[in-house]
């Protein structure tokens, strides 16, 4: 019977022991849930902050327009832009960008208010392969 006496006394023991950790794996799990909302709630917090940020620092973005990128190479570009009344033709490649040009006449933006050509793409495909085959 001592035999028996001991055996339900070390089955409770590790009953108990079993919830002792699952009671440390909750209290872990628990400190990493809170630790992961705080870290969130900060990239959050962050977030906004520059995106008020930024919004005061658009006021100027009105004055400064890219009018044309031509590109002449793989990752070279040469971009014509203005800023105010002034336009400048820069060299962009990674990692620089140079002032090739201060133009003294401004050029003209190219007009995205022109009308559409008329007739379907049907018709316009059409006309373009008839042009090319019959010269």
């Amino acid at each position: 019977m001592f035999n028996g006496v001991n055996a339900a006394e070390e089955t409770k023991i590790m009953v108990a022991e079993q919830a002792i950790s699952s009671a440390d794996s909750i209290d872990s799990l628990l400190q990493v849930s809170i630790g992961l909302a705080i870290v969130l709630a900060a990239i959050f917090a962050l977030a906004w902050f520059v995106k008020r940020v930024v919004k005061v620092n658009t006021a100027i973005g009105g004055a400064f327009k890219v009018i044309s990128i031509l590109s002449v190479g793989q990752r070279e570009k040469v971009v014509l832009v203005q800023l105010g009344e002034r336009q400048m033709v820069l060299g962009v490649a990674p990692g620089s960008v140079r002032l090739l040009q201060i133009l003294d006449e401004p050029i003209e933006a190219p007009s995205l208010d022109k009308e559409p050509p008329s007739g379907s793409f049907a018709d316009r495909l059409q006309a373009t392969l008839n042009q090319r085959f019959s010269s």
